[in-house]
C-alpha cells in the first residue's frame, strides 16, 4: 500500500515543489485568491500551495504575508489533507500509481483522467472526479494487470488535459511531465525490472548498450 512519507522524500516531484519556494507571477491564476488573474489578492504561490488553496484552507483570502509565512509542516499537512487522503492513497497498491495520481490531483485534472484512463483500459467506471469504491477498485485492478499500462493511459490522458490549455507553463507542465512520470515499458514489467528502469529511455539505453557489446565482441574476434 502507498505511503504519504514515500511520496514527499527527497528525489520525488513533491519533495521538490515543497522546497521550491515562494514564487508571485503575475500570469499564474493559482496566485490570485480567486483563482483568476486579477481576481482577489495576488498573494503568490509557496511550496506549490497555491492562494486559492491556502485561502479555502484557512477560511478566509490570504495575504502575500501569509503565503510567505507558510510553513512546512502546514504544507505538509495541506498535501495530506487536500491531495493525499482523498484520493484514497493508502489503499491504493502501488507507490507510482498513487504518486502519479496525488501529484496530478496537485497540478490539476488528475483523477479526472485517471477515470479517462482506466475506461480506456476497459473499465467502465463515472468519471465524476472522485475516487470511489469503483474508481479505487478500478485502479487496482489494473495494477494487478500491468503497472506499465496504467500509468502510460493515465499519462496520455493528462497530455491531453496540459495541450488543451492555454497558459504559457504548458510546455513546463509537459516537460515535468516527462521527467517525472515517463512512459513505462511493459516488455520491461514482464522481464522483472524495476520500475525506476521501466521507463523507455532505460530500454533505448540499453539496448544501444547491448548493440555496442557486440560490435566490441566482433571486433575483438575480427583481430584475433
Amino acid at each position: 500500500m502507498a505511503k504519504f512519507e514515500e511520496w514527499v522524500k527527497p528525489g520525488k516531484r513533491r519533495y521538490r515543489r515543497i522546497k521550491a519556494g515562494y514564487q508571485n507571477e503575475n500570469w499564474d491564476p493559482g496566485n490570485y485568491t480567486g483563482g483568476k488573474i486579477g481576481v482577489g489578492i495576488q498573494a503568490g504561490t509557496n511550496m506549490s500551495i497555491a492562494a486559492p488553496t491556502l485561502s479555502e484552507w484557512r477560511g478566509h483570502a490570504v495575504t502575500a504575508a501569509e503565503m510567505k509565512a507558510l510553513t512546512e509542516a502546514e504544507a505538509l499537512q495541506i498535501y495530506r489533507d487536500n491531495y493525499w487522503m482523498p484520493i484514497k492513497a493508502p489503499d491504493i497498491e502501488n507507490q507510482t500509481i498513487a504518486d502519479f495520481l496525488a501529484d496530478m490531483k496537485s497540478s490539476g485534472g488528475g483523477v479526472w483522467n485517471m477515470q479517462k484512463g482506466l475506461n480506456d483500459l476497459g473499465e467502465n467506471i463515472a468519471v465524476d472526479g472522485v475516487v470511489g469504491p469503483q474508481t479505487l477498485g478500478a485502479i487496482n485492478r489494473q495494477i494487478e494487470k500491468s503497472v506499465a499500462r496504467l500509468n502510460n493511459a493515465f499519462r496520455k490522458r493528462q497530455i491531453e488535459y496540459y495541450n488543451s490549455k492555454t497558459s504559457p507553463a504548458k510546455s513546463v507542465w509537459l516537460s515535468s511531465l516527462d521527467k517525472d512520470y515517463p512512459e513505462m515499458s511493459e516488455t520491461a514489467e514482464k522481464l522483472g525490472l524495476p520500475e525506476k528502469y521501466n521507463n523507455k529511455s532505460w530500454i533505448y539505453l540499453s539496448i544501444a548498450l547491448g548493440i555496442l557489446l557486440l560490435v566490441l565482441i566482433g571486433w575483438m574476434l575480427f583481430k584475433k
